[in-house]
């Protein structure tokens, strides 16, 4: 494994989806594409980034080549390709955003593909595109579409027939950074793991207090926040029922359930897509 220092501190492993801006971060040995946290991490998530590791490695040294091509140096391609990621991170809930709309749509749509300028921190021009099979696999307009070439074709043939690929379980992101007519599009591969339990579950949680007042979905989010204490969650669980109680008026012992009300609800909803960064402002396309 290798490792590189970083500096901002975003949601981008791999496997664990956390990353501590502190450590360095280190990146799969063998495709050098694949980020983790930690080495933990990157050994536990062997099992399912086999499945893509040696398509990942070919198609990034088919970029390096090309790179070269144009005049750059393997080290300067490793930094743009690293640098171009960090601006896609910097858009508050792009990620996590991506990571919804795949598992939402996952056996539909296993192949996500997002266009813009890693500069535009808001993301307001971010484009994310939701592709089909059908799409890449035998639509001509496939390579006419300006992001995609033949090698993108055999790339995304060869990982999505392999029998132990399981949208279930994973999927591929491509980033391309928006480039001026004419010039090849820097394109930045992905391969993530869901992370069903976390973030998938906790979205499914802000959304249903969002849509009514259960008693269930507030002990539901309870239940989350007590599970995943990130450090912007501690305390959350009894803040909640104490906002129950004091704010809202709820009639009820210190300790006890909350009383679930439209207000106390939205208040829960929010503090989930806080700490998960909000959605960005982007626009999804569905091919």
């Amino acid at each position: 494994m290798s490792s590189v220092k970083r500096n901002m501190a975003v949601a981008s492993c791999a496997y664990c989806h956390t990353f501590d801006g502190g450590k360095s971060r280190r990146y799969c040995g063998r495709c050098q594409v694949a980020e983790y946290c930690s080495k933990k991490c990157a050994q536990a998530h062997w099992s399912s980034h086999k499945v893509v590791c040696d398509h990942l490695r070919k198609s990034r040294e088919g970029s390096v080549v090309d790179y070269e091509a144009r005049g750059g140096t393997k080290e300067d391609f490793n930094k743009s390709q690293r640098d171009a990621m960090e601006g896609f991170e910097a858009v508050p809930g792009l990620l996590n955003a991506i990571h919804l709309s795949a598992w939402k749509r996952r056996r539909e749509y296993p192949y996500i593909h997002v266009t813009g300028s890693p500069s535009d921190t808001e993301g307001s021009s971010i484009v994310v595109r939701l592709m089909p099979r059908t799409y890449w696999d035998v639509d001509p307009d496939f390579t006419n579409d300006g992001l995609h070439n033949e090698g993108h074709r055999d790339f995304f043939r060869q990982i999505f027939d392999d029998p132990s690929f399981d949208p279930e379980k994973h999927f591929v992101t491509a980033f391309s950074i928006a480039s001026p007519v004419g010039q090849p599009t820097n394109t930045i591969l992905r391969h993530t793991t869901f992370d069903v339990t976390q973030i998938c579950r906790g979205a499914e949680i802000a959304e249903a207090l969002t849509a009514s007042t259960r008693a269930q979905d507030l002990a539901d989010a309870i239940a989350w926040f007590e599970k995943y204490p990130f450090s912007a969650g501690k305390g959350r669980p009894q803040e909640i029922r104490n906002r129950s109680r004091v704010v809202h008026g709820a009639k009820m012992p210190e300790d006890s359930a909350p009383v679930p009300s439209r207000a106390l609800d939205d208040e829960v909803a929010f503090a989930y897509m806080t700490m998960h960064n909000g959605r960005p402002r982007v626009r999804e396309i569905r091919n």
